[in-house]
C-alpha cells in the first residue's frame, strides 16, 4: 500500500490527506468511496481500518521523505532519489522477490 500512496502522490504532485486517500482508494479498489453501500457494517469495519492504517503509513512516508507537509492539510510529493525501486518498501534489501 505503501508504494501505491507514493505513486499516486507523485501523479497528483500536491493533494490534501483526503484528496490522497480517495485516490489510492481508487486505485486500488477501481471503485470510488461513494459507490460503496456504507450501511454492511463490514464496509464500515473495513474502512475504518483501512483509514487507521492510511493515516500511519502517511505519517511513516513524510518521516522517511517521500512527501512533505505544506501548510495544515497539503502534502506534496519529493523527488526520488535516483535508483530508488518501490519494491524495496517491501522488500529489505538482500532480500529477493
Amino acid at each position: 500500500m505503501k508504494s501505491e500512496i507514493i505513486n499516486q502522490m507523485r501523479r497528483l504532485g500536491s493533494a490534501t490527506p483526503g484528496e490522497l486517500e480517495r485516490a489510492v482508494f481508487q486505485s486500488i479498489t477501481g471503485h470510488q468511496r461513494e459507490e460503496v453501500d456504507w450501511d454492511i457494517e463490514d464496509n464500515q469495519a473495513g474502512y475504518f481500518t483501512w483509514m487507521q492504517s492510511f493515516d500511519r503509513l502517511l505519517v511513516e512516508l513524510i518521516e522517511d521523505g517521500y512527501m512533505t507537509k505544506e501548510g495544515p492539510s497539503t502534502l506534496v510529493a519529493n523527488e526520488p532519489e535516483p535508483g530508488t525501486q518501490y519494491s524495496h518498501l517491501v522488500y529489505p534489501s538482500g532480500r529477493s522477490k
